[in-house]
């Protein structure tokens, strides 16, 4: 299915892809329709007439059809759409295949089984050659490894040992 998208709209990254039928899966089993809109472009990081092609792609296939018109939270309005039941059945295809790529790793345990660290001020701090890291464990960035000298927060298997 991801193929065959990205031979439609080349412009679309996979992980756009992903994103756009991951969002549009969960939307179904929680709410048994769709909601979407041109207007939520920039939660995807793509532009709205990349969005309206897709939704309107998804249309001409019959994939979904527009049940009713509904206003959402932040005021703009969006067309709330059913699912092909071919369509869901593919969307479940998809799910199966992020379980077995992706693996979610903890920063906080990751760096207390392979460095020396430092606790204080609600902040895990450790060093690796040389290079200052900081973990904040509470707060907006919570479990983020942060690079002080580059001043940018980075993934735990770059650092070093």
């Amino acid at each position: 299915m991801i193929e065959e998208l990205q031979d439609i709209f080349p412009r679309l990254t996979t992980r756009n892809i992903w994103k756009l039928l991951l969002t549009i899966k969960f939307r179904y089993m929680k709410f048994g329709t769709i909601g979407i809109s041109r207007l939520e472009a920039s939660r995807f990081g793509i532009s709205e007439r990349q969005l309206q092609w897709f939704i309107d792609y998804l249309r001409d296939l019959w994939a979904i059809k527009k049940v009713r018109f509904a206003l959402a939270t932040n005021w703009f309005k969006c067309n709330v759409y059913s699912l092909a039941w071919w369509f869901s059945d593919g969307l479940k295809e998809v799910k199966e295949y992020i379980k077995k790529q992706f693996v979610y790793i903890d920063p906080v345990a990751y760096v207390k089984a392979r460095f020396p660290y430092k606790i204080k001020y609600g902040k895990l701090k450790f060093e690796v050659n040389w290079d200052k890291y900081i973990i904040h464990l509470r707060g907006r960035f919570k479990d983020k490894i942060y690079d002080v000298w580059n001043n940018c927060i980075i993934n735990p298997l770059k650092l070093s040992s």
